[in-house]
């Protein structure tokens, strides 16, 4: 039996749902039913993970070689630590998403750099302090970000009106320029979660919408309505995300690996949507949908966080 590994932060007693509660431990049983062992841990060591497996309605503790590695730690707020386990996971055990992607991932400027040589459009970024006043005043509106998503610091919209902060030589910031929102909106973010099939064919589950009417950072909103995007969008619109998410990952994901991105669109007042950050950890849209609604997205959830250890087990 081929047995893939899934690495996350775990408390020493195991996950604290039970395998039928959780959307991993739901997609485990589905792989384990397919001939796929899917264990769950924080420890690797030299090629092993030392972690957790379900059984019926329980976990049991195993330690056991894999041959696949899915990475689901977060590795932005934890990267030393996540580095060294992952130095622990053994040459021949495939990390999906790869460790070189995952630290693309975390540096927006970098990442917008590389999109753009490939062609694909992306939001205006101004990445000198020096010349965000400059940008501000042409843009009118803009969002001020950090550079790096291992940052605490809050994405903070801002106006051409009011004050820059004082540089930090520290925390590395990045200005990117607001777009605006529908009409009725302070807000619109959609993300587009994009999956490999076990062919390698890219699939696109259903993109999330964030909207909110006071908060111009829509996606960490108290008051975001969440909903599938299509119905906060037009058609058109729908299809420019389809669009732009197949030339991104058609940009980034040459390596076979490379199992899932996420997208990140804002949406300007003509319902026009614009890539504004990618992200290697994607599933929040989704599982935002299961909590508003679980009868009706938790089976989309399951089948996402499925899809990439299926692959993972092919390779």
């Amino acid at each position: 039996m081929t047995t893939i590994g899934v690495l996350l932060p775990l408390p020493p007693g195991g996950p604290p749902l039970s395998p039928g509660d959780s959307p991993l431990g739901q997609a485990a049983a589905q792989l384990s039913r397919e001939g796929v062992r899917v264990v769950f841990g924080s420890k690797l060591e030299n090629g092993s993970i030392f972690g957790f497996q379900a059984r019926e309605l329980s976990w049991v503790p195993v330690q056991t070689r894999i041959k696949g590695l899915y990475d689901n730690w977060p590795s932005y707020i934890q990267q030393d630590a996540w580095r060294r386990m992952l130095a622990q996971a053994g040459e021949k055990t495939h990390i999906a998403n790869p460790v070189a992607f995952t630290e693309s991932c975390g540096d927006r400027l970098a990442m917008q750099r590389m999109l753009e040589m490939c062609g694909v459009q992306m939001t205006p970024i101004e990445a000198k302090a020096k010349g965000f006043r400059r940008a501000l005043a042409g843009w009118g509106t803009a969002f001020l970000k950090p550079r790096n998503r291992g940052s605490f610091t809050r994405v903070r919209h801002i106006s051409s009106e009011e004050e820059l902060p004082t540089p930090d030589q520290t925390e590395p910031m990045v200005l990117q320029k607001s777009h605006g929102a529908p009409s009725g909106w302070g807000g619109m973010v959609v993300r587009a979660l994009c999956q490999r099939e076990i062919t390698g064919d890219w699939v696109f589950p259903t993109p999330v919408a964030f909207r909110s009417m006071a908060d111009h950072v829509a996606g960490g909103a108290k008051d975001a309505v969440v909903d599938p995007a299509e119905r906060a969008l037009p058609a058109q619109a729908m299809k420019q995300i389809a669009k732009l998410s197949q030339e991104t990952v058609d940009a980034l994901c040459d390596d076979h690996l490379c199992v899932e991105i996420g997208i990140d669109f804002a949406v300007d007042r003509f319902f026009n949507p614009w890539p504004i950050d990618i992200e290697a950890k994607p599933k929040w849209g989704l599982l935002a949908l299961a909590r508003k609604q679980p009868d009706r997205w938790d089976d989309e959830v399951v089948a996402a966080y499925a899809r990439p250890l299926r692959y993972l087990a092919q390779q």
